[in-house]
């Protein structure tokens, strides 16, 4: 084979790696979700019944932070980042459509854990998200690896493309957020794709009826 030959396929090789890069990832986030095509009941959401990974984390005011301190409620749980530039802010705003619309705040709590404790601060985080309702409670660690492992454990996997403090980095991550149950159990799982309000609440509707049904 002659050298331009050779050259001539390098790019076609490039592309082709690049393509099945992408189709890995795709497959590897869309994972948990393969259950939801084959699961008989009528849900917007991936419908589960496991304990919620734990976690103590701090609030804006520096206090601990536990799951256990929110047993009874029903609980929805995002991670993202202020530098993030689509997805969190729209989950964000669905969590505030949600409360609005599910009109239940008593029992109803939303918490958002900081993936970039570099670059957002707890009075950044409480200014973006904790203004939006007494419900509303943001989360951080200064140790990334902690909160890497505690995402993992919802399979919520994330990873920073740079280690810089002052580099305008993005952070790949599913987008995946959780409705946990006041028993401490992720009852749904939903994807980055799946925003519809109304849905939502069907959801959470039909939970409160399984556990007043339970009671």
């Amino acid at each position: 084979m002659s050298l331009s030959t050779q050259l001539a396929r390098q790019p076609q090789v490039g592309f082709r790696g690049f393509v099945l890069l992408i189709l890995i990832m795709l497959i590897f986030f869309s994972l948990p979700f393969i259950p939801a095509l084959l699961q008989d009941e009528d849900v917007y959401g991936l419908a589960g019944d496991r304990p919620a990974p734990q976690f103590s984390l701090r609030d804006a005011d520096g206090k601990l932070v536990t799951l256990a301190d929110y047993r009874g409620k029903y609980l929805f749980l995002m991670f993202g980042y202020l530098h993030c530039p689509d997805v969190c802010h729209a989950q964000a705003i669905l969590f505030q459509e949600i409360d609005f619309h599910a009109d239940m705040q008593n029992q109803l709590q939303f918490i958002y854990i900081a993936m970039d404790p570099d670059r957002d601060s707890a009075a950044q985080l409480a200014a973006y998200f904790d203004q939006r309702g007494d419900n509303f409670t943001s989360l951080r660690n200064d140790d990334k690896h902690s909160i890497q492992a505690l995402a993992g454990a919802y399979r919520a996997y994330f990873a920073s493309e740079a280690a810089a403090v002052d580099e305008d980095y993005l952070i790949q991550h599913p987008g995946h957020y959780y409705l946990i149950g006041p028993d401490g159990h992720i009852r749904r799982t939903y994807a980055a794709t799946q925003s519809r309000t109304d849905l939502i609440v069907g959801d959470l509707a039909q939970l409160l009826k399984d556990y007043q049904g339970e009671s």
